[in-house]
């Protein structure tokens, strides 16, 4: 819905999930019910019914936009389809988009008498895991630098998609640990996020204290299993030595390190 110098987006959803809001960008066809999710624009609640709405002043008539729900229990959801803002008649102007150039062959094709050589895979070294203080969802600055690492990673090879997990140590309740171990795995999304990497190409779940990285009982048995472990997918020509930093390990009475 469209009113001047502001447009009106009501929509439904599972009940009590939250809703990141896209602008969507490039080619825009309307065969093609996905694009590319390149702004974000904000982030509302359904209520008890799964109804949400949003009163926003970034957009215009002929734009598109798209969403991604996240639920507590199930994690993040696939974009939803495509949705053009139109006038309250609902006219809107058609998608400009300009028909891809096609290359033309301007030399002869040549003769290759022997197949190149294969190419050696590229061998990278990724981080794998960040580490959180007690009972705590912040990324800390020991944190950001691993994660900054990753980001790099991925925008250099944009194909790399990842899944970001959380967990916890094993002092408190299940339930509590699956909804620490979620907001962990979504901090580790949204500073990656800010890093230019589009929500899209990752997926964010909790296991809360049901995988720990070790079975002691001292404070440092339990700085190490408060993490988010990040797996790499889509990695074709690439091989992946996944490192285990520990310079963000905070243990509980030190304080932030």
């Amino acid at each position: 819905m469209f009113t001047p110098n502001q447009v009106n987006i009501d929509g439904t959803a599972d009940p009590d999930t939250e809703i990141d809001l896209y602008r969507v960008t490039g080619k825009i066809d309307e065969s093609l019910p996905y694009g590319s999710l390149s702004e974000y624009l904000t982030t509302v609640k359904t209520d008890a019914n799964g109804k949400f709405a949003a009163s926003l002043s970034n957009l215009k008539v002929g734009d598109t936009i798209s969403a991604i729900a996240t639920d507590p229990n199930y994690g993040t959801s696939e974009p939803a389809l495509n949705a053009r803002i139109v006038n309250p008649d609902l006219s809107a102007p058609p998608p400009t988009n300009s028909p891809p150039k096609i290359p033309a062959c301007t030399t002869p094709p040549q003769i290759v008498q022997t197949p190149p050589p294969p190419i050696a895979p590229i061998v990278l070294s990724v981080p794998r895991q960040v580490h959180f203080a007690l009972d705590r969802d912040n990324i800390s600055p020991n944190s950001a630098k691993i994660l900054d690492r990753v980001a790099a990673v991925l925008k250099q090879y944009p194909t790399i998609i990842i899944n970001l997990a959380g967990h916890t140590d094993p002092r408190a309740s299940g339930e509590y640990n699956r909804e620490l171990g979620f907001r962990r795995s979504l901090s580790v999304r949204n500073y990656l996020m800010r890093q230019g990497i589009p929500s899209e190409r990752m997926t964010v779940r909790s296991l809360g204290e049901t995988q720990r990285a070790t079975q002691g009982d001292r404070v440092t048995d339990y700085a190490r299993d408060r993490r988010v472990e990040i797996s790499f997918q889509n990695i074709q020509g690439l091989e992946i030595q996944l490192l285990d930093p520990q310079d963000d390990i905070q243990i509980e009475g030190r304080g932030n390190q």
